[in-house]
């Protein structure tokens, strides 16, 4: 019985770990757009949650908090992105084409 129950511990043990490691990836995003896209919806959800009704502790949270993500975005970006293969001299506005 003792064999039993720490087997059956060591399992749980492991598949918390398993789970934790799939947390820490969710949480050390590294592609870009997805990071992107999670952190702007922080955002509009912050902006939306006076008039949602989420209680004013959570929105002083949110608020603690949204520095923190806005930092890891632009950490992630500049760490991951991909850089232009255009100069400056080249094409001024990356998403319009003015040299044609």
């Amino acid at each position: 019985m003792v064999g039993l129950f720490s087997l059956s511990t060591i399992l749980i043990i492991y598949n918390l770990y398993d789970s934790w490691q799939g947390f820490c990836a969710f949480i050390y995003m590294r592609k870009v757009s997805v990071v992107v896209t999670v952190v702007s919806l922080f955002a509009l959800f912050y902006q939306l949650s006076p008039f949602i009704g989420v209680s004013d502790d959570a929105i002083l949270f949110m608020f603690s908090i949204s520095p923190v993500l806005v930092v890891y975005m632009a950490y992630v970006i500049l760490k991951y992105g991909k850089p232009s293969g255009r100069t400056f001299d080249e094409q001024f506005y990356e998403d319009y084409d003015t040299r044609s």
